[in-house]
């Protein structure tokens, strides 16, 4: 595996992550998968384990990936999995300014994500799915990026990022300044905005 240092942090993550967005969604599509992988008898904690395995140390997940109606979330499928392995990955996840719109409420949501995912403190936490609307609401006088920056004086997390899923040609102008150790915005080679 190869690894390279993740812009201003510290960090050296592997060249291939893994994102753990479908481990447990409500999404149609998501169920499909899931109930799919486990026909094959596979597991999650399993596919995270060879991951590991296999080099990659860096993880990516959300507050808000899960089955409410089950009570299942992918922070918490995630925890478990690392719980018993010695290696200790990087992890990001994230909330929506929806979910955690005033800084109070950032914290609470991050903190649960430290419940979840069985740490004491979150590499990377950022705002989710961060479009036009949602930028304002991110920023709002104590709002959301607030509560992120009071997480991280409180040795909660230790950066903050966003993700979005506009134009990546949308971003330069709102990214301006050093609010962000990194960006996540969409790319799919076969399917280009």
């Amino acid at each position: 595996m190869k690894y390279r240092r993740l812009g201003p942090t510290d960090m050296d993550i592997s060249a291939i992550s893994m994102g753990c967005m479908r481990f447990y969604n409500n999404e149609e599509e998501s169920i499909q998968i899931i109930h799919k992988a486990l026909d094959l008898g596979i597991n999650f904690i399993q596919i995270i384990h060879k991951a590991l395995d296999l080099g990659i140390n860096f993880f990516e997940t959300c507050s808000g990936y899960g089955n409410r109606e089950r009570g299942i979330w992918s922070e918490a499928v995630l925890g478990e999995a690392l719980a018993s392995r010695p290696e200790k990955p990087y992890l990001m996840s994230k909330a929506h300014p929806n979910g955690a719109p005033t800084a109070d409420d950032a914290i609470r949501v991050i903190e649960q994500s430290l419940e979840r995912l069985q740490v004491d403190q979150i590499d990377i936490y950022g705002g989710w799915s961060i479009e036009r609307e949602a930028w304002d609401a991110l920023f709002a006088p104590g709002g959301t990026y607030e509560g992120f920056e009071r997480a991280r004086d409180m040795g909660l997390i230790r950066y903050i990022a966003v993700t979005g899923h506009d134009r990546p040609e949308d971003y330069p102008e709102r990214l301006k300044g050093d609010k962000f150790v990194s960006v996540t915005v969409p790319y799919h080679a076969a399917k280009r905005h």
